[in-house]
């Protein structure tokens, strides 16, 4: 059995007359913060709101002009004890769009993102009614792939990839 475990690392590359490197170049990485307020009706009257837990789904993240877009779903799953002490649970999914301001960034480049739900507050509002405020925090970093020469050297091991031909045809 063969293993090997790698890292994303960021490192800067001399220019020299080794081989032809086919990575992705940084353009930038920026981090974004959203905060998803709603009101949600209790499908059973609550006494209190013992917890909210909440996950990101299904996401998306598009580059555009200076800015990355990042769409995808919370899924929320609220625990509560209702007006007879029993313990009840209620999932919700709610979407959220949240934006990242990454100069540079243009369409057609790659990118790589990390969201993450910061906080959930909640207040329960009437037996049926709880308010919740989600804080969510987006990173996002910006690649493009170039071509670059490099000198090789002593220090520590990089996995890249070599261009080893390119060419053009016509038919």
């Amino acid at each position: 059995i063969f293993a090997k475990v790698v890292e994303e690392v960021q490192a800067r590359f001399s220019p020299g007359n080794g081989p032809l490197l086919l990575m992705d170049e940084a353009m930038g990485e920026g981090t974004g913060q959203i905060l998803h307020e709603s009101e949600v009706s209790l499908a059973i009257p609550a006494l209190k709101v013992e917890e909210i837990r909440g996950e990101l789904r299904d996401l998306t993240a598009e580059v555009i002009q200076d800015k990355v877009i990042v769409q995808g779903l919370i899924h929320k799953e609220i625990f509560f004890v209702d007006t007879a002490g029993v313990a009840r649970h209620q999932a919700e999914e709610v979407t959220f769009s949240a934006f990242v301001e990454i100069p540079g960034a243009a369409p057609g480049m790659k990118v790589q993102i990390q969201p993450r739900i910061e906080s959930i507050l909640f207040e329960l509002l009437s037996p049926t009614v709880l308010r919740e405020k989600v804080i969510i925090e987006v990173f996002a970093k910006v690649t493009t792939a170039i071509q670059f020469q490099a000198a090789l050297g002593e220090g520590p091991l990089f996995r890249v990839a070599e261009v080893v031909g390119e060419g053009t045809g016509q038919i």
